[in-house]
């Protein structure tokens, strides 16, 4: 079988880690099979192992818009013509406009199905992006004979909003990342200072409009004096060189006085992750908007209780591993937030319930090799009934 994927977009985050996992796993599982891999450069694809006859092609060009829509409308289509699949395969929601063989989508965009309630304070440029992706997304849908998603919310929402008929969706869960282990050995980071009386929330996200980690400003600017009466410290990760918006957060960080309440240690590589969260009495994750946030699944396994959204997506993946508030009211996110740090009682059963839901494999597969077995599977069954 002769498996064209189309990865090229898919170049940062929580995307990106999940995508390099799956097409490792693929790769590995491949019976006389071979790629053409499509992907970004200096992203960490280069090195899986593709199987034998396999091709790479290195996208080379800048992201913007026309160099991307040259790159898709001209020499993509060319590159598949030489080619010639038996499947085309985008892991991250984008494949061909015409594609010259059935197309299957992975879908991990949630921006495709929840309206603009669920990422305020979005700038134009970013809008206007959107805008554009989900016009081209929707082409891609049309064109696909099948779609892979993480959760049954995603299959429920997807559904509903591109009329795409349900029995031609696989929910294929997320398996906990391997490189986050409760054994790990580490070294408490020195934001985290020795004074037994604080109370530490860690805020694991970069600056997207959907991730809302804003809410923070109007929070401290009401509730300042109470959060400094229960030594409440909020550490951000928010990279200063990532935006306007990241940096107009920290500058009003400055401006509100609120430099002793949140700590704000940059970008944190996968290896920062452990000691961060195992530091943290919470982890607290106030985004809008998901499909599937690793966050949540790191926090579980490395036991750190979880305060978060009360959305339907983080119901499905924390179920009662986490506590919700409305996230949309200042003072419930207040009022339950006292609540996790005066109740360790309530703490320590949201851990507990933390070990019991990552036990749950119809959510969360042993690990990747039984998501592309399925996703693998289902290939070999389209390409034989030619769908």
């Amino acid at each position: 079988m002769k498996i064209a994927i189309i990865a090229y977009c898919c170049r940062a985050g929580g995307g990106l880690i999940q995508t390099i996992h799956l097409l490792k796993a693929m790769a590995a599982l491949a019976e006389n099979d071979e790629f053409l891999f499509v992907c970004p450069e200096g992203c960490g694809y280069e090195d899986i192992e593709l199987p034998a006859r396999s091709r790479l092609y290195v996208y080379k060009d800048p992201h913007t818009l026309w160099p991307r829509l040259k790159f898709e409308y001209i020499t993509l289509p060319r590159i598949l013509r030489q080619y010639r699949p038996d499947i085309i395969f985008g892991p991250a929601a984008v494949g061909a406009f015409k594609p010259n063989a059935p197309q299957v989508l992975y879908i991990r965009q949630a921006y495709l199905f929840y309206d603009k309630k669920h990422y305020p304070n979005m700038w134009l440029r970013f809008r206007l992006r959107l805008l554009l992706i989900k016009h081209q997304i929707s082409g891609f849908v049309k064109r696909s004979c099948w779609i892979f998603c993480q959760t049954s919310v995603v299959k429920e929402r997807f559904s509903k909003k591109f009329n795409f008929p349900k029995d031609k969706i696989t929910v294929s869960g997320f398996p906990a990342p391997k490189e986050i282990s409760l054994s790990s050995d580490f070294e408490i980071p020195a934001v985290f200072d020795k004074n037994p009386e604080n109370f530490y929330v860690l805020l694991l996200t970069s600056y997207l409009p959907h991730r809302n980690p804003h809410v923070l400003i109007p929070l401290c600017k009401r509730y300042a004096a109470q959060l400094r009466e229960k030594n409440i410290k909020f550490i951000t990760t928010l990279d200063p060189q990532a935006g306007g918006l990241s940096r107009k957060f920290l500058q009003d960080i400055v401006k509100g006085g609120f430099h002793d309440l949140i700590m704000n240690v940059g970008h944190l590589g996968r290896q920062d992750i452990v000691p961060h969260l195992r530091s943290s009495q919470v982890l607290w994750h106030p985004t809008l908007l998901e499909c599937m946030s690793t966050a949540y699944i790191e926090a579980m396994t490395l036991e750190v209780p979880i305060f978060t959204s009360n959305m339907d997506f983080a119901r499905y993946v924390c179920d009662d591993a986490a506590f919700y508030y409305d996230p949309w009211d200042i003072d419930d996110i207040f009022k339950q937030l006292m609540r996790m740090r005066d109740e360790p009682k309530l703490r320590q059963e949201l851990i507990e319930a933390g070990r019991k839901q990552l036990k749950k494999r119809e959510k969360f597969p042993e690990n990747w090799d039984e998501v592309a077995k399925k996703l693998l599977a289902r290939f070999r069954t389209i390409v034989k009934n030619n769908i």
